[in-house]
């Protein structure tokens, strides 16, 4: 009986332990087959998100990527920078090719070996970007010796103005040479280095840009530079054409040169017709008289204008007072009611300050009333500074009758001090 029991308890422990390593066997064979269905989903979204099995994305470059062997080539080709920067060197390559002696190519094959070197670079992409950039400034240099020449085909008299030999001096990229309407006035569009007006200017940057606003003669010429938004004027003052005078502002049309035939503070600006109504419904206007007995209205408008509130003190009573004032920059526009006619000029008011502030106690626009001492025609706008003190800009028409020139601009204690100020002016 006991070898029964025996017999039965070590058969139990059998079955036991059995169990017991199936069940291991069972859990290992999970987790390997729980490891390789993560893996094939980690694998499927891999090629779900990149399909080409590339290990970036491939950029357009001047040359074709599916075809590039080398380690240089292949980072041009998944770098967005160094694409743009390939496809740029190669329209400006292209470009100048057939206008070059034959040594041309070989030296840009000999820049494509020392490209090439990068490969051993710590930090190719780096590398790389940097002998782009400078290859493409070379390339650009030569490119506008090129435009000289060729200007200089069409037209010597041209290549002799003097602003000329200061781009070639100071090596200032020449893109274009457009012509105003009348064929008398160049515009250079070029590329400066530092931005013109920057106060990171280094000593040889301001004596290249003061060489080229002093640059002129007998002939008037306009300077752009687009991507820095900096325009020039060179021009006359008189219509002799006896004065010169440089103006550096945002110019409205900058192959118009000052020729005398608008007040130098001036500019020579065209009201379209979507304009003229919303220059016409502004509510600040001021009547001024011509020296022939005529008579125009003098608009205050700005295209960027809008409303906003505001809250300042009231000078008589002191007390706290909200409005909606109007703000922008504004210029002033003359318009001849008899004809309903826009004379194509226009002048800014507060330039280069802050935008004004119209609609408020304290800033008007007007004419100042004739006396004995005040001249008659002379345009008055003010903005309030404190209740002490107040800015004035004052306008008179120029010697055209056709456009205004700015007088003066001061800040001022009282109205006695306004009336000194301009009763001789």
């Amino acid at each position: 009986m006991e070898s029964s029991e025996h017999t039965l308890t070590n058969k139990i422990k059998f079955i036991v332990k059995e169990y017991n390593m199936l069940k291991q066997r069972f859990f290992l064979s999970f987790l390997v087959l729980f490891n390789l269905m993560h893996a094939s989903n980690c694998l499927a979204e891999s090629l779900k998100a990149n399909p080409s099995g590339t290990k970036s994305q491939t950029y357009v470059t001047s040359f074709n990527c599916n075809k590039a062997r080398t380690k240089t080539e292949h980072a041009i080709c998944h770098s967005e920078k160094l694409a743009d920067a390939d496809r740029h060197l190669s329209k400006l390559y292209y470009h100048l090719e057939s206008k070059q002696p034959a040594d041309f190519v070989n030296k840009q094959k000999m820049w494509l070996k020392e490209r090439d070197y990068c490969a051993f670079s710590l930090n190719i992409e780096h590398c790389l970007l940097s002998k782009y950039q400078d290859r493409i400034l070379q390339l650009k240099i030569l490119q506008s010796s090129v435009l000289l020449k060729e200007l200089h085909d069409e037209d010597p008299k041209v290549v002799n103005h003097p602003v000329f030999p200061i781009l070639q001096k100071h090596s200032i990229l020449l893109k274009k040479v457009v012509y105003s309407s009348d064929g008398k006035c160049p515009t250079f569009h070029v590329k400066f280095k530092i931005y013109p007006l920057s106060t990171q200017l280094n000593e040889y940057s301001k004596k290249a840009y003061t060489e080229l606003l002093d640059a002129n003669s007998s002939l008037p010429y306009a300077l752009v530079d687009e991507d820095n938004d900096f325009k020039v004027n060179v021009g006359f003052s008189d219509k002799a054409k006896t004065r010169i005078i440089i103006r550096s502002a945002e110019v409205s049309s900058p192959t118009t040169c000052l020729d005398g035939t608008v007040s130098p503070d001036a500019e020579h600006y065209t009201v379209i017709a979507q304009m003229k109504k919303q220059i016409l419904n502004s509510p600040f206007k001021a009547r001024i008289h011509q020296k022939n007995g005529g008579e125009l209205i003098a608009y205050l408008y700005a295209i960027d204008e809008k409303t906003i509130p505001y809250e300042y003190y009231g000078c008589t009573n002191g007390i706290k007072l909200r409005t909606n004032a109007k703000t922008g920059n504004y210029y002033i526009y003359l318009y001849d009611e008899l004809t309903d006619y826009f004379y194509p000029t226009r002048i800014p008011v507060w330039k280069g300050d802050k935008p004004a502030i119209m609609g408020i106690e304290g800033a008007t626009f007007g004419n100042v009333v004739a006396s004995n001492d005040l001249k008659p025609g002379t345009l008055v706008l003010s903005q309030r500074d404190t209740c002490q003190k107040s800015y004035y800009e004052t306008f008179r028409l120029w010697d055209d009758q056709l456009s205004l020139q700015k007088i003066a601009s001061f800040q001022s204690d009282t109205d006695w001090d306004f009336y000194q100020r301009n009763k001789n002016v």
